[in-house]
């Protein structure tokens, strides 16, 4: 774990960035959640995180599909064309969170590096 830098993580997943010197692209953010790993820029990281908003805000669930974690009843699509992922709501919910905690902490390190407080 020394050759990362962790940017946010949950019960559901970790975001991360490799250190420089490492032999991986250090300019993406490696998202590893489930079975799963996306190594996204951060544009394509803001377009996920509005694929959540747009299948939580969009989708009619039932109470029971809303409380099961094990109903996938959701298709959340990538900013990749040829990835999707069968979700549960709980875990939509939950890569959202992993997706704004990983902005948000970018953000903070961009303007802490910007004012030189990093």
């Amino acid at each position: 774990m020394n050759d990362i830098y962790k940017l946010y993580h949950n019960d559901f997943g970790i975001a991360f960035k490799w250190k420089d010197g490492h032999l991986k692209d250090t300019k993406k953010i490696q998202l590893i959640f489930r079975n799963a790993g996306l190594s996204i820029t951060k544009r394509q990281l803001n377009q996920l995180l509005e694929c959540t908003y747009d299948i939580l805000e969009n989708t009619d669930l039932c109470d029971d599909c809303k409380s099961n974690d094990s109903c996938k009843a959701l298709l959340l699509e990538t900013p990749t064309p040829m990835v999707s992922f069968a979700m549960s709501y709980i875990e939509i919910k939950n890569m959202k969170d992993l997706l704004k905690g990983t902005l948000f902490q970018i953000e903070m390190d961009t303007l802490l590096k910007k004012n030189k407080m990093n």
